[in-house]
């Protein structure tokens, strides 16, 4: 289309006046949703540009039917945020595959390693036998977590790590499907 500069973040008044009447909350937030659109679109055509840098870099000697690294796209994915759909379509234009099942493989890893981060981060239970307070859970009424306010109960340290417990908390204390 020829576009460089952002432009998304301008067609959102327009969107905003046709649909504020339905829902008011757009119009109060109008400044604010136009300006996190204007900083998302720059931050994404900035990940465009170097991943498009990358990526012909790496195929400059390569030649029409070659293929390239499943760990260069899965890089260009995991590290710089570059979409793998727009590698393999810049890669087809330019006569080339990528190794797809090296991406999977690398992506299967990566999920792994995600999960295992994620078993070792829990919240500590504050009803277990190491605490004489209790933690209500309050997740399914909690609608604004920005005004969501509790009382501190107590530190409790457990092999050399420390944790607080809290009056009330609108976290899953263990695998919740929170990210």
């Amino acid at each position: 289309m020829g576009f460089e500069d952002p432009f998304f973040h301008r067609l959102a008044p327009v969107l905003i006046d046709q649909l504020g009447s339905f829902f008011p909350e757009l119009e109060k937030r109008k400044d604010l949703i136009c300006k996190t659109l204007q900083s998302e679109e720059t931050s994404f055509n900035k990940t465009l540009d170097r991943g498009i840098d990358l990526f012909n870099r790496e195929i400059k000697d390569l030649e029409e039917g070659a293929q390239i690294s499943g760990s260069f796209a899965f890089k260009l994915y995991d590290t710089y945020g570059f979409p793998f759909d727009l590698t393999n379509l810049m890669a087809r234009e330019n006569g080339l595959t990528i190794d797809t099942a090296r991406f999977e493989e690398e992506m299967e890893t990566q999920k792994k390693r995600a999960r295992e981060a994620h078993k070792s981060v829990d919240i500590l239970v504050s009803d277990s036998a190491n605490s004489d307070q209790s933690t209500e859970f309050v997740g399914y009424e909690i609608a604004n977590l920005s005004k969501f306010e509790t009382d501190f109960q107590e530190c409790i340290t457990l092999d050399s790590e420390t944790y607080l417990v809290f009056e009330k908390t609108p976290f899953y204390a263990k695998m919740g499907g929170q990210r």
